[in-house]
């Protein structure tokens, strides 16, 4: 697997549109699928942190959000204000799909979901959104309950356990809402697509620990007061039950059948292995103007 990161300045298209008045910075992985014929392209994009101030919102939770809104910006640009340009640039992308890696919103309320509908449906590419914690949570002192925002949620686009695609040479497997553990649903769908006999990609917000490289266990520890950010047998935070157990050792077990898992989550850049033979690359994170362009081919 080869991956490389291209900072703004070295891009070499000025006319794609800018997002916060830069090129954005790509993080460019290369996947292999022996024998496939051909190339695709993906675009990832995780982790914007739509924030969108209501003026309904109480006025003790106004300061709160204006300083998260100004944690998620980048510069003067806000997460909101970037959307719409994420969007013109996916567009004129030579992409032929997107991941929406999950936490495109900050929290969930009718506006914030109204606005990532609003630039959603002028997506002209093919996707797969998956949903995590920020998407679904409503912010502190709001009316709407977690089923409320499920609910909205299910307005935007299609909404599953687990999604599934399938591009012939290969299958995207996508865990949709993996803050929470494996269902029964998602690991019945795991199985079938185990069973189809092709090579998988699998696109999670959170990720998988690696068996033998304690780097990305650090850097989550590191980045979060101690905390294991990360899926894994042995993990203490997000602690798998038989299902979500299921589904890790079939990613560990030799022989996978997974050439490569594409996440967020933790707001930094890691590239390596977390088995033998399963490559891994987690995405740093949108609202600081990074965009992983995903090359998936035979060789």
């Amino acid at each position: 697997m080869a991956f490389s990161l291209l900072a703004a300045n070295q891009q070499s298209s000025p006319e794609m549109p800018t997002v916060a008045g830069k090129e954005p910075v790509t993080e460019e992985v290369h996947v292999v699928v022996p024998g496939m014929i051909g190339s695709r392209t993906f675009a990832y994009l995780s982790d914007l942190h739509i924030i969108t101030l209501s003026e309904d919102m109480p006025e003790s939770e106004r300061e709160y959000l204006v300083s998260r809104q100004k944690w998620a910006a980048n510069g003067d640009v806000t997460s909101e204000m970037q959307w719409p340009q994420w969007v013109e640039y996916l567009n004129a992308g030579d992409f032929d799909y997107v991941l929406l890696g999950a936490d495109l919103l900050d929290f969930a309320s009718e506006d914030t979901i109204r606005v990532f509908k609003e630039g959603l449906e002028k997506l002209k590419k093919p996707y797969m959104y998956i949903r995590a914690d920020h998407d679904f949570l409503p912010y502190k002192g709001s009316a709407l309950t977690e089923r409320d925002t499920v609910e909205l949620q299910k307005t935007v686009c299609g909404y599953s356990d687990v999604f599934t695609e399938n591009f012939g040479d290969f299958i995207l497997f996508g865990w949709n809402n993996s803050t929470s553990r494996m269902t029964e649903k998602g690991i019945q769908k795991w199985r079938e697509v185990l069973a189809a006999g092709k090579p998988v990609i699998v696109l999670t917000h959170v990720p998988i620990k690696p068996l033998s490289d304690e780097s990305l266990s650090r850097i989550s520890q590191n980045l979060y007061r101690g905390e294991e950010l990360l899926w894994g047998i042995d993990t203490s935070y997000y602690v798998p039950d038989d299902y979500t157990r299921e589904f890790l050792e079939s990613i560990y077990g030799v022989g996978s059948p997974v050439k490569e898992i594409l996440c967020g989550h933790l707001h930094y850049t890691w590239d390596g292995y977390v088995s033998e033979g399963v490559h891994q690359h987690v995405f740093s994170p949108a609202f600081s103007g990074y965009i992983g362009i995903v090359e998936i081919s035979g060789r």
